[in-house]
């Protein structure tokens, strides 16, 4: 990643949750961070990104998944998200998809948050999962990518630090092939909510 895609981070004083398996029957079951660190490019026809979790041995559903980004380069305009959840390939790198959430049948309900300015805000976007997405205990990958309005800015996905590990490829020049990058650097800010099974 260029320069130029590098967004200047947006400071804010925050407090920094580590991401873990939340117990219990229903609510939050995985945090990535609460932090502001950067936003990293994830959109369609360009680089996407993913990060790790890992649900320890239960067997969960997945009823809402929520993740932060904004358009540093441009307007918001109309967004178009896929979520798509992968388990690990042999290497440990983001493998086949395991699940994949399309904006529509799963509606993403944005909102504009503080953190951001008003030059570049940020934004909430919570997923109501309404297929059925159950995840046995295990490490899995969640991307999220989007394809807004061809004459809108690039969207860039929130990270919660500056200096965790996510993965990332370039769809054009290497779709499919993830690295773990030092110009790709931060986790991915997401939460997962659902109940066990």
């Amino acid at each position: 990643m260029n320069a130029n895609m590098r967004v200047a981070q947006l400071v804010v004083a925050t407090l920094l949750l580590v991401g873990c398996p939340t117990a219990g029957l229903s609510g939050l079951i995985w945090d990535n961070g609460s932090g502001i660190g950067s936003l990293l490019p994830a959109f369609r026809g360009g680089q996407v990104g993913a990060d790790d979790f890992n649900l320890g041995v239960l067997t969960y559903r997945i009823i809402h998944i929520r993740w932060w980004g904004g358009y540093p380069l441009g307007d918001p305009y109309l967004d178009s998200f896929q979520v798509i959840i992968r388990t690990p390939d042999d290497e440990g790198m983001p493998g086949l998809p395991f699940f994949l959430l399309l904006e529509g049948p799963n509606p993403v309900i944005r909102r504009e948050v503080p953190g951001g300015t008003a030059e570049m805000p940020l934004f909430q976007y919570d997923m109501v999962v309404r297929d059925t997405v159950r995840l046995s205990g295990g490490r899995y990958f969640l991307e999220v990518n989007n394809a807004p309005d061809p004459d809108a800015g690039l969207w860039f996905w929130l990270t919660s630090d500056d200096d965790g590990v996510c993965w990332a490829y370039d769809t054009e020049v290497a779709p499919g092939e993830w690295i773990e990058s030092e110009d790709y650097v931060g986790d991915l800010r997401f939460q997962l909510y659902g109940h066990a099974e």
